[in-house]
């Protein structure tokens, strides 16, 4: 019977990671979050993102931020699912977006930074 055991084992935990691979960034540069599931290569899955305390369910591992801004720093974390099981979520990756020297500030956004 011991065949039947791995129908029992959890999916295995996914990992979030960025591409550049650096958690801080510049507004207006471009950053790929992707979700890795191991040993799901090539399978129809179902993903979900959380954002903080917000969430949204993608058929992509991937979301692509072209340009970013202040507003998209957070903390990122995925599950994906193959049929009706959901893996557990991953650990969360922070990603932080700095304000380029050059950037035009808007009002609101200016509190935290050192003034020069």
């Amino acid at each position: 019977y011991s065949s039947h055991s791995t129908a029992f084992i959890a999916p295995p935990k996914p990992t979030v990671t960025l591409q550049p691979s650096w958690t801080q960034i510049y507004s207006g540069e471009t950053v790929t979050v992707r979700c890795e599931i191991q040993g799901g290569e090539g399978a129809q899955r179902t993903y979900e993102w959380r954002r903080d305390q917000s969430s949204t369910r993608s058929a992509s591992n991937e979301y692509t931020f072209r340009s970013v801004t202040e507003s998209d720093s957070g903390g990122y974390s995925c599950r994906g699912t193959r049929g009706s099981f959901w893996t557990e979520w991953s650990d969360v990756i922070t990603l932080t977006v700095l304000l380029t020297g050059n950037s035009l500030q808007e009002p609101g956004y200016s509190r935290g930074l050192a003034s020069i």
